[in-house]
């Protein structure tokens, strides 16, 4: 697993319009890898939430992925550590010439719009345990969402490097990526040929990615492909 330190995202970050809206927005360069690799994202709760989208990019900057801000959620059940929004996903391994090579992540005019309700219980077990922080502010509250915060990811890759910060000036390749995804037969193929090649995992994650796309046939392609 290698974890990367609290991303901040805010007003020194590029801001870029969406179609999902105007949003501040970070890119990452992810580790060549052959391996599919799993992603872990937590969003600590504090007086606001940063709720986030994350889009990938292959080398030619072709949308693969759109992970929207609903797979993070919260969880509530732990003490003041516990108190955050977390989800997890998969980036698919490389297919033919094509490869996840970027991970951007911003947020969407409508989820800026909403809250998080927070768990009365879980935290007033946090303030039994925890006297130093002011956790009581929190209590019965619902959290606004907000165009800036931090969160944290996590890559469990094979691959030695971290995801590393892309080149500052990235508004072309978010441009192209908004303009060029994935065809829904594109991503059918992908799905068969992981399955050819008996690497499930990945043909999972394209399952998982082209559902989040929006095309419902992903399902009966992965199990129609078995052999």
């Amino acid at each position: 697993m290698c974890s990367r330190p609290g991303v901040q995202i805010g007003s020194s970050n590029q801001v870029f319009s969406f179609a999902s809206g105007k949003s501040y927005v970070t890119a990452y360069s992810l580790p060549a890898t052959a391996q599919a690799t799993r992603v872990k994202l937590t969003v600590p709760i504090d007086f606001t939430i940063f709720l986030p989208s994350v889009m990938i990019l292959d080398e030619n900057y072709t949308q693969l992925q759109l992970i929207p801000g609903s797979n993070f959620t919260y969880g509530g059940d732990a003490l003041l550590a516990g108190q955050n929004l977390a989800g997890e996903f998969i980036i698919p391994a490389s297919t033919g010439s094509s490869r996840a090579a970027y991970m951007l992540l911003f947020t969407t005019t409508e989820d800026m719009q909403g809250t998080t309700k927070l768990s009365a219980e879980a935290l007033q077990r946090a303030m039994e345990y925890d006297r130093a922080s002011d956790v009581a502010r929190l209590r019965n509250m619902e959290v606004p969402h907000a165009a800036t915060g931090r969160l944290y990811l996590a890559l469990e890759t094979q691959a030695s490097v971290l995801a590393a910060p892309a080149e500052s000036n990235f508004e072309p390749a978010i441009a192209a990526a908004q303009a060029k995804p994935l065809s829904e037969l594109e991503y059918y193929q992908r799905i068969r040929t992981a399955v050819a090649n008996k690497d499930y995992e990945q043909a999972i994650g394209w399952m998982n990615a082209a559902e989040k796309a929006g095309f419902t046939q992903a399902r009966g392609v992965f199990f129609a492909a078995q052999p």
